[in-house]
């Protein structure tokens, strides 16, 4: 289960400080990560059992032939439910010899030397769908992966993934990593890639002295990943990065203010952006920094991302925004005790809402917003 994946990377049963007065201890305002998520990942799955009837297995139909890219996205989605037999269902689909052979082609045709170029334009950071030619290379090979659909040419299209040059370009960096987190169950795929990635120790200390290109959520996961295979070799090289980095991190820290002069949906529509772009982030660096140093180094970082005013911010945002759809991976973030009850009423309008909509709308909204968390965690670790 997905759960079972926060539950087990996650590295304490709470998080840091008080946001409002002052110092407290954290067991009072901060909800531990993977009760937050439970409690939202087990309300979305209800509502998406209640609309099928209870029966989760009939949101995935293996008689369907497959057709598009699309068609692996969702799939890969469905899979990462983690009901039993909506994954032996996806695993007949694409078992079926038209469907297994549409969807190996796309290996075929990516593991070609005259399409290193191409994958590495598709996900470079200047490409506005970067971020969807990653979600889809990721669906890909961990449907492949999970399906046992492992051949010659989908490890001849990692090993050209692999050999592409990552300076300056995050979404190329966070491919390899996530390959590394979707390959940890399968002996060969996961051995060429961890192989890799100790025998650019080296390359990879300098990138995270010198590529300041590369955000610092994406070079903290590297550094945990380099730490993990050659934790000799980072106890002698790597120690000094995470001690100067957090040294940065701590005297640079800043969240830009909220200040907007705007009324109803203009000024929900501005906090979403600045939700989006400015507190997320600093939420998910403060996550990772939590596996490097203690709570009470962290303390005033926290008070600063959970303000009194940021708080309002938040609850004036989950509480008013009427499209909700739009705001679903930011609420498996907000685990501050005093959103809590916000977060339920959001629950509630979602389930109100959804009633309202047609069954296809349901799923897709629901899948979409079970899949977010997942990708979070293949990310970041939680």
């Amino acid at each position: 289960m997905i759960l079972g994946w926060w539950c087990g990377n996650n590295q304490s049963s709470t998080s840091q400080s008080s946001s409002t007065s002052g110092s407290k201890n954290l067991e009072n305002v901060v909800l531990p990560i993977q009760d937050h998520f439970k409690f939202v990942f087990d309300e979305l799955i209800e509502i998406l059992m209640k609309s099928k009837g209870w029966d989760l297995s009939s949101i995935f139909d293996e008689q369907e032939s497959l057709e598009d890219e699309d068609d692996v996205v969702y799939a890969y989605f469905c899979s990462k439910i983690g009901n039993e037999q909506i994954n032996q269902k996806i695993k007949n689909w694409i078992h079926k010899d038209e469907n297994k052979k549409s969807f190996l082609s796309y290996f075929t045709q990516q593991a070609d030397v005259l399409k290193l170029d191409l994958i590495k334009q598709e996900l470079a950071d200047i490409n506005t769908q970067a971020s969807d030619n990653l979600k889809r290379y990721v669906c890909y090979f961990g449907l492949a992966l999970s399906c046992n659909l492992e051949n010659e040419e989908m490890t001849r299209c990692l090993k050209f993934i692999l050999e592409i040059k990552e300076e300056g370009e995050p979404f190329i960096l966070l491919l390899k990593l996530m390959l590394l987190e979707l390959s940890k169950d399968h002996c060969v795929i996961s051995k060429i890639v961890k192989e890799y990635f100790s025998g650019k120790f080296d390359d990879y200390l300098i990138l995270l002295w010198k590529d300041s290109e590369i955000p610092l959520n994406f070079k903290l996961k590297l550094a945990e990943v380099l730490k993990k295979l050659e934790p000799t070799l980072w106890d002698e090289k790597g120690k000094d990065w995470v001690k100067a980095a957090f040294q940065d991190y701590q005297e640079f820290f800043q969240i830009e203010p909220f200040s907007v002069n705007l009324i109803n949906q203009d000024l929900l529509n501005a906090q979403k952006e600045w939700i989006s772009e400015e507190l997320t982030p600093k939420i998910i660096e403060f996550r990772l920094w939590q596996k490097w140093r203690s709570e009470k180094m962290l303390e005033s970082i926290f008070v600063q991302i959970f303000s009194k005013d940021h708080l309002e911010i938040l609850k004036n945002y989950i509480q008013n925004q009427n499209e909700l759809e739009k705001n679903l991976e930011e609420i498996f973030l907000f685990f501050h005790k005093d959103l809590r009850p916000v977060v339920e009423q959001w629950v509630r309008r979602l389930k109100q809402d959804l009633e309202q909509t047609s069954d296809d709308e349901k799923e897709n909204i629901l899948i979409l917003a079970l899949f977010s968390p997942s990708v979070c965690e293949i990310t970041f670790g939680f």
